[in-house]
């Protein structure tokens, strides 16, 4: 609803400020906000001392040609396919290679885009497991209420504002502008 919000908002903002030829296009743009994985992810994919499973998620139109998703039932198949990764028995993957798959999965400029990454392993011998969908990135927002009882949008944003470039300033260095193909 956050998202919805904005876009109403931004769609008004546009609308009062800008002349109809640049208010067209303006309006053809829209706000998302996405779920991030937390930055502990790579913090706790340190501690690991073996890495025996990879699992990736990843968008099927970009993976190379595959019989079984050729074959598959259109209507059936997920968008998203798994793709899963283990060494020879005894060895272990390298933490760099797979910080390099979390990397891309963070990098919303890459053709192929990782939705998801799961990794298996051990920490101080035991089992763990870490996973980007269940380790997402998640603070509370402590907010007043306008005397009709909703949320006081400026508190809210002013909150907000503080929480990205106060305590996450190093992890949202950089905002993207995802264009779809079709757009351009």
């Amino acid at each position: 609803m956050i998202s919805e919000n904005i876009n109403k908002i931004y769609r008004q903002w546009v609308k009062d400020n800008f002349a109809k030829e640049k208010c067209d296009k303006l309006l053809g743009f829209e706000i998302k906000i996405e779920i991030v994985p937390s930055p502990d992810f790579v913090k706790e994919l340190e501690k690991m001392d073996k890495i025996s499973l990879l699992r990736v998620s990843v968008d099927k139109e970009n993976l190379t040609q595959d019989e079984d998703i050729a074959y598959g039932e259109e209507n059936v198949l997920r968008k998203n396919v798994d793709v899963w990764y283990r060494p020879i028995k005894g060895l272990s993957f390298s933490k760099s290679k797979v910080i390099k798959y979390f990397e891309n999965f963070n990098n919303p400029t890459k053709k192929e885009k990782i939705s998801r990454i799961v990794i298996g392993g051990r920490a101080d011998g035991n089992p763990i497991s870490l996973d980007t969908e269940r380790m997402k990135l998640s603070k509370y927002i402590e907010t007043e209420l306008s005397v009709d009882g909703l949320v006081n949008s400026e508190d809210i944003f002013k909150n907000y504002n503080k929480l990205l470039n106060v305590e996450f300033k190093e992890y949202f260095n950089n905002i993207f502008l995802e264009i779809e193909e079709s757009e351009e």
